[in-house]
């Protein structure tokens, strides 16, 4: 279990793995999601939501489409994943975060000269946007806190 991401690439499964939003917080579920229509449905219904989680998952929903993609010719391989790009990207067209991750990892994997090269850079990359993102969220709250700590203007005292 990785408690401190909301969703997260699973190395040992190369899988998507994350928290259903919708069951929360009533219950605590971490769903596997093995396929790139998984992950469509998903974010239809609001098992990932957040503009930040939405950029992460279409930055993984990438690194997925790659992974699964059964293409051995490379032309093919990038004109499959780049189907299921846009597969992802109608989902929630107007999620800017979410054309942004997918975007990225495209652009990433656009210069591999192989189908492994492909593969490996899309999951490096969709780690690294998930760490910038993890990095950015906790920036956020220490400032949060920071404001917490002196006090609310608009307090009861």
């Amino acid at each position: 279990m990785n408690e401190t991401a909301t969703l997260w690439w699973d190395a040992s499964a190369n899988t998507i793995r994350y928290i259903d939003q919708t069951v929360l917080p009533a219950d605590y579920t971490i769903v596997e999601c093995r396929t790139v229509g998984r992950l469509v449905t998903a974010i239809n219904r609001l098992e990932i939501r957040g503009a930040p989680a939405l950029g992460v998952a279409g930055a993984f929903g990438i690194a997925l489409a790659a992974q699964v993609c059964q293409n051995i010719d490379l032309q093919a391989f990038m004109a499959e994943v780049h189907r299921d790009a846009e597969t992802l990207r109608a989902t929630r067209p107007t999620a800017i975060n979410l054309g942004w991750g997918i975007d990225r990892v495209l652009d990433k994997i656009r210069s591999s000269s192989d189908i492994v090269s492909a593969r490996m850079t899309a999951i490096d990359e969709a780690r690294a946007i998930a760490r910038e993102d993890t990095a950015c969220c906790h920036r956020i709250g220490e400032f949060g806190a920071a404001l917490l700590e002196h006090g609310s203007p608009h307090g009861s005292s």
